[in-house]
């Protein structure tokens, strides 16, 4: 899911910066029949797929089925993405500045058009989710009745309500909220600059729009904490332990925080870039349905990711492959005679539609506003290319976190029995808590993520370090290899920027 939102703040970006990607013409009459009627029919074919599986869960040989069905989960949020960015092309987002323009005389709007767009694309995901939840349900009772069995604590099941809510803040929201302020605060400073404001200028306007990121970066732990049900862990054994466990590897934390799910998720999760604003986070269920050394680990896994800095190389290694991609996708598209201009699109509105009349690009044949001429069919292609080709780049160097991060968790646990090589019982704790974290959260072992890869594929690691020394972790080294590699990459394309300006 954080992809998938990426992809579409990448959509409204490339829609600002490349305005000859927008067709205009169209009624406004036409572009909602678009944006409603392909979104619903994608609704109503995901319920009635659903329906049917939910039917099957009574019968033999629902597994397959639920497997088809995740599949299609998948397809239904990334076609989201595809016709969120159909209808940037077709006119959404212009429509909608227009009208809010009209409706309340305000010509540059902050945030609330992006808010807009955005709300149909979220609507179709939330349909999906409300379908979904029998199935949810249904997989939940049966875990509630083995959970009874065993005499472990036993939670009502969420409404359907909660259930879809629960999807937006924590899939969602995780994402987009700190995103959309960072699109409100960079909107804020342009208008600053257009109002002649005294506190910015065309020379001070990058520093102000970077030191508002900035700002927005450190302080999303705060905005997700409020946004997320959470309070400060209780006092008792366990906090003491993980707190220790926190100073025994120099990690500073704000608070440890109890996130409260009434048992509908198994996770933990570390946020903050410096010591004053970080919060580790791990749910009701986690702490009441894992054994304490498998706690331990998934605890060690949190920390790991502060020990070894990896917001900090995954924030250098984005913008590296981000720098690489653009640095190609401006050498291309050069070299086919497109390049970009700083200038504004002109909008007209007739009673007919909107129509773009400058495009903001230079070049042979950029003249008009159809993607389907050359260099706008070039243009789309390139950037469709460099973002997946960005995607790809940075999945696997977050998987490579995640493998780092297990490693740390099994080295604490060589450590804290006092030996220097892995055992197959220090790798063995590791793997089971993450059996333990699929099994609870009705997670395939096979499945895919796009940031830590599948269960399976973690397992498999942590089998290959037993017999292996902890002071000579192979990963430990492929990272400082990445680390190095990113820091090169951002200087050269810097100084080539420079050079070149």
């Amino acid at each position: 899911m954080q992809l998938l939102i990426i992809a579409l703040m990448l959509c409204l970006f490339i829609h600002d910066q490349a305005p000859s990607l927008v067709s205009g013409g169209y009624a406004w009459q036409l572009l909602l029949l678009w944006v409603v009627v392909p979104k619903l029919v994608l609704a109503g074919g995901y319920a009635l797929v659903c329906r049917s599986t939910h039917r099957s869960l009574a019968l033999g040989g629902a597994a397959g089925r639920l497997r088809r069905l995740e599949r299609l989960s998948g397809v239904l949020q990334i076609a989201g993405v595809v016709l969120f960015a159909a209808d940037l092309h077709f006119g959404l987002l212009v429509w909608v500045r227009v009208g809010i323009g009209t409706l309340t005389g305000i010509t540059h709007p902050i945030v609330l058009d992006e808010v807009l767009v955005l709300f149909p694309v979220l609507a179709l995901w939330g349909l999906g989710w409300w379908a979904y939840y029998p199935i949810d349900r249904r997989l939940r009772e049966a875990a509630m009745m083995r959970r009874f069995d065993q005499g472990l604590p036993v939670y009502p099941s969420w409404t359907r309500w909660q259930y879809v809510w629960s999807q937006y803040r924590y899939q969602v929201a995780l994402i987009l909220v700190p995103l959309l302020f960072v699109i409100a605060w960079s909107e804020t400073v342009k208008l600053a600059d257009m109002q002649g404001w005294a506190w910015v200028s065309p020379d001070t306007q990058a520093w102000w729009t970077l030191g508002g990121f900035v700002a927005i970066f450190l302080f999303a732990p705060l905005m997700i904490r409020l946004i997320w049900d959470t309070v400060p862990l209780p006092e008792g054994d366990t906090r003491s332990h993980l707190l220790a466990m926190c100073k025994t590897h120099r990690v500073r934390v704000r608070e440890l925080l109890l996130w409260r799910t009434y048992g509908g998720m198994i996770n933990a999760a570390v946020m903050g870039l410096i010591g004053p604003l970080r919060f580790i986070l791990i749910t009701d269920a986690l702490l009441q349905q894992m054994p304490g050394p498998h706690l331990e680990a998934v605890m060690a896994h949190e920390l790991a990711h502060v020990r070894k800095r990896h917001m900090v190389w995954l924030l250098v290694s984005a913008v590296a492959l981000m720098g690489v991609v653009e640095t190609a996708a401006i050498v291309v598209l050069d070299s086919h005679g497109i390049r970009f201009e700083s200038s504004q699109q002109v909008l007209t509105v007739t009673a007919d539609g909107v129509g773009v009349v400058s495009a903001g690009f230079g070049g042979p044949g950029v003249s008009g506003v159809s993607w389907l001429d050359s260099p706008q069919a070039m243009l789309f292609a390139t950037l469709a290319v460099a973002a997946a080709v960005w995607a790809v780049g940075f999945g696997w160097v977050s998987r490579r976190t995640e493998r780092q991060a297990d490693s740390f968790a099994v080295a604490h646990l060589v450590r804290e029995r006092g030996g220097d090589a892995v055992e197959l019982r220090d790798a063995q704790t590791m793997i089971d808590a993450l059996r333990h974290v699929a099994d609870l959260n009705h997670i395939r072992a096979d499945r895919h993520s796009w940031r830590h890869g599948s269960i399976q594929w973690r397992q498999d690691y942590l089998r290959s370090l037993v017999g292996g020394s902890i002071h000579r972790l192979a990963i430990d080294r492929q990272m400082r290899w990445v680390n190095g590699l990113s820091v090169t990459a951002v200087v050269a394309i810097a100084v080539l920027q420079s050079w070149l300006s």
